[in-house]
This record gives structure tokens, sequence and C-alpha cells, in this order.
């Protein structure tokens, strides 16, 4: 988390990649482990991070292919 202090100016590609993704994962219907495999064999994603592994949780990932299917 950042802490800001001041205003602040945020451009294009200030993320964590040139495209970022954050992911809702509901567990009940597919794992943590399942979005991630997917991400990145299926999307050749980047993960940068996950918050949780159960219930609702979140996929941060970055790139991905270029053919606009992602």
């Amino acid at each position: 988390m950042a802490i800001v202090t001041g205003a602040g100016t945020v451009g294009a590609s200030q993320g964590v990649g040139r495209k970022t993704f954050v992911f809702a994962v509901t567990t009940g219907t597919i794992s943590m482990a399942d979005a991630v495999t997917s991400a990145t064999t299926t999307y050749n994603m980047t993960v940068v991070g996950v918050s949780g592994t159960s219930g609702t949780s979140h996929l941060l990932c970055t790139g991905g292919n270029t053919a606009g299917t992602n």
C-alpha cells in the first residue's frame, strides 16, 4: 500500500506493467492454483500478487498475450 502525502499525477504505464489485470477469484468456482495456471499458461501473464487462497480473493497479473483475447 502506498502512502500519499500530497497531490500527485498518475500517467499511463505507471502501474506494475504495461497491462495490469486484477481478477476476483471465487474459490468455490475455481481454485487459486487453477486461476494462476490459467493466467500464466493460457494468457501468458506474469503473476504479481495473490491476496488469498480461500473465499473471494484477488489475483494481480501483468503482461498477457497481444492477440486481444484477454
